[in-house]
């Protein structure tokens, strides 16, 4: 019924590796084109010619760089104020858990930008860390263990991700020994109208159905490793998540069991 959990690795990032590069250059284009009257552009392109002619991601990252080395204090201030809709001085003061819901689904590209500019002018923006956290998973032999393809904005592998984050974070024995509980809960719960603060283990909740959160919550999730099945003939595969670690509630446990995705919404 349950898939099982091992934590592999663990550690701090400013900015994804090139696995997430398609991604990260998707969500960065998304701020620009949905940023006020294109004015964004002509503001970057002032110092940078055709800078957003490009599918390279590192070359994007330069681009945006050269703005951010060459504009004075109010363009830029100005620049991040529009691309995060308002909400730069909240990310700069309290982080991305305190970004309100509507907003909550453009973190991840917020994430990209402030580590972006805060590599290029770290006097004028302090870079945030993440979490890159990789479980090996070992499927239930009834349920398929995600592929690459599940890993888009609105694939299963983000939702499933918001699961596996509660069960690493509060496992004590097995599924039913425990209560979910913490920041991703309370979340959730609010997104649902609801005041609850924690959630029954072993029973499941469908992170599907907040297909927008899950993506903002966790920054990235990618297959690291496909299905395959290893020498005693179990499914497994690896994943990678990207997270806030505020989002967290606790340390990540080495072995617990999570839902497979089918079963959220039963």
């Amino acid at each position: 019924m349950y898939y099982r959990l091992s934590l592999l690795a663990e550690d701090r990032i400013e900015m994804p590796g090139p696995s997430h590069f398609i991604d990260a250059n998707a969500a960065v284009l998304r701020l620009f084109e949905t940023a006020e009257d294109n004015i964004v552009y002509e503001m970057v392109e002032k110092y940078v010619r055709d800078a957003f002619d490009t599918e390279d991601f590192e070359l994007l990252v330069q681009n945006i760089q050269t703005f951010a080395k060459r504009s004075d204090q109010d363009e830029f201030e100005r620049l991040m104020q529009l691309l995060t809709d308002e909400h730069w001085k909240t990310i700069q003061e309290k982080g991305f858990q305190a970004l309100p819901a509507e907003a909550t689904e453009n973190a991840a590209a917020y994430w990209y930008l402030t580590n972006i500019m805060g590599a290029a002018r770290p006097d004028r923006v302090q870079p945030k860390e993440a979490l890159r956290i990789q479980f090996e998973v070992e499927g239930n032999g009834e349920d398929p263990l995600f592929t690459a393809e599940d890993t888009g904005r609105y694939g299963e592998l983000y939702p499933f991700a918001v699961r596996a984050l509660l069960d690493a974070t509060a496992a004590e024995g097995e599924i039913g020994d425990y209560e979910l509980t913490g920041p991703l809960v309370t979340y959730f719960e609010k997104l649902k109208e609801s005041e609850k603060t924690s959630l029954a283990s072993d029973e499941p909740f469908d992170f599907g159905s907040f297909g927008d959160d899950a993506y903002g919550v966790v920054f990235g999730a990618q297959v690291i490793q496909g299905p395959s099945e290893n020498a005693d003939g179990v499914e497994t595969a690896i994943y990678e998540f990207i997270v806030e670690p505020n989002w967290l509630a606790a340390a990540l446990k080495k072995e617990c069991q999570t839902y497979a995705f089918s079963e959220f919404g039963e």
